[in-house]
């Protein structure tokens, strides 16, 4: 049975310096308990077991039970679409020495479903925000507000007043970017 977490629901877990702190403990320890993790990134062992909960409901990471302890693995879940490509994307970030804020920065350009739908809609060809706002349904108002978050976020451009999608140079953002669009 396939998975389907949203996109936008796994972006909000990730925009988080606790958990991302965590991903990079298991990507450095490989394997590990939840008091191990917890301790690398400096959280209690019960606020580290609710955000690797949090990262392995979202499919990026593995949960093996042993006893009374809870091992987690950098592992996908392979019944949730997307998961490997955005870890395997985290995986490239933190070996090219991105920061957390650097990470949370492209994260965040798909926290919410109407962005998602507004660079599907402008993967076609840009139009302008009126247009947009008839095709996606999303008010002009809520539509030029999330049109600045994906702009601010090096996901489209605006030029001549009209909104057109943009490749980010950074790795990590073509990679969500990519996840945005399959989604």
């Amino acid at each position: 049975m396939d998975l389907k977490p949203t996109l936008w629901r796994t972006c909000r877990v990730l925009a988080s310096t606790p958990r991302l702190q965590l991903i990079r403990a298991l990507l450095e320890k490989g394997t590990a308990s939840v008091s191990t993790l917890s301790a690398r990134a400096g959280l209690s062992p019960s606020k580290g077991s609710i955000h690797l909960r949090a990262l392995n409901s979202r499919g990026l990471i593995s949960a093996t039970p042993k006893g009374r302890f809870v091992f987690y693995t950098p592992v996908p879940n392979p019944s949730v679409a997307g998961a490997a490509q955005i870890l395997t994307a985290l995986k490239v970030a933190i070996s090219a020495d991105m920061n957390d804020d650097e990470i949370i920065h492209y994260t965040t350009a798909f926290t919410h479903q109407r962005r998602i739908v507004m660079v599907k809609a402008l993967e076609e060809r840009g139009c302008e925000p009126v247009e947009l706002s008839s095709l996606t349904r999303i008010p002009l108002p809520a539509l030029l507000r999330h049109a600045e978050k994906l702009r601010a976020r090096d996901m489209i451009s605006d030029r001549k007043h009209t909104l057109k999608l943009r490749i980010p140079q950074n790795l990590f953002g073509h990679a969500m970017l990519e996840s945005a669009l399959k989604s």
